[in-house]
């Protein structure tokens, strides 16, 4: 019988959701493709936050987090929405509130689905399309990072465009998290080159050690107390082996 993920299920577990990166996968595209259509207007803006933070939940949902979080989820994001809204009125750093609410949400889901995956025994898809979640989740991230410090620094973020929108530091980060790079958008400051170098190292060694790694070895169970799966850690006991 195939082993089951370590996470014993509580009550509060909603069994609907246990799992279901894939359903995760489908709203985080849609919640890209939100935010390209709008824009910063604020209908965008709050078609955003809604839909990140429903990303946010199913997230939670996934990775097995109890009730009580996600209804704290729930609530922190209407908050921020309502926050991010008055911010970019009364501030005009529209950029900057997205930013800080985004980042707080990735980060979350980030944890929460890293702590589900550590805890499978058996490599199975799910555990796959958890692994591209959190690379999703760190393209958010990073052009949350990206639209703070643009929004607060002195000048623009970038060369070649006066005040950046929060399609312009997406489309960044998206760009550099698969080393894509056309070029068309370069930061101007050199804690934003250095940043934007990070986000393109660590998107290339996620994808070919974490992600890899995982569908390599889809199917096959970890030892009981091991991290890696059995056919990876029987070769870290003998590397002598030829």
């Amino acid at each position: 019988m195939a082993a089951s993920p370590a996470l014993a299920a509580t009550p509060e577990d909603d069994h609907r959701l246990a799992d279901r990166y894939g359903i995760l996968l489908l709203l985080l595209f849609v919640s890209l493709v939100l935010v390209s259509a709008t824009g910063s207007s604020a209908v965008g803006r709050a078609l955003s936050v809604l839909t990140l933070g429903g990303s946010t939940f199913v997230a939670l949902a996934a990775s097995g987090a109890r009730r009580r979080l996600r209804r704290g989820v729930t609530i922190a994001v209407g908050a921020l929405a309502v926050a991010a809204y008055a911010a970019g009125v009364t501030a005009d750093e529209e950029a900057a509130a997205w930013g800080v609410v985004t980042a707080t949400l990735s980060l979350l889901a980030i944890a929460a689905i890293v702590r589900r995956l550590a805890s499978y025994r058996r490599i199975a898809m799910p555990a796959v399309l958890g692994a591209v979640s959190v690379y999703l989740f760190l393209g958010l991230t990073f052009a949350a990072t990206y639209a703070v410090l643009g929004e607060l620094g002195d000048g623009s973020f970038f060369r070649q465009v006066e005040e950046a929108s929060v399609v312009d530091y997406l489309y960044f980060s998206v760009i550099t998290l698969a080393t894509v790079g056309f070029g068309d958008l370069t930061p101007a400051s050199d804690l934003g080159r250095m940043l934007a170098a990070s986000e393109g190292l660590m998107g290339q060694v996620y994808l070919v050690t974490i992600v890899a790694v995982l569908v390599s070895n889809l199917g096959r169970e970890r030892d009981p107390g091991s991290r890696l799966p059995s056919n990876v850690a029987d070769d870290m006991d003998d590397p002598a082996q030829e």
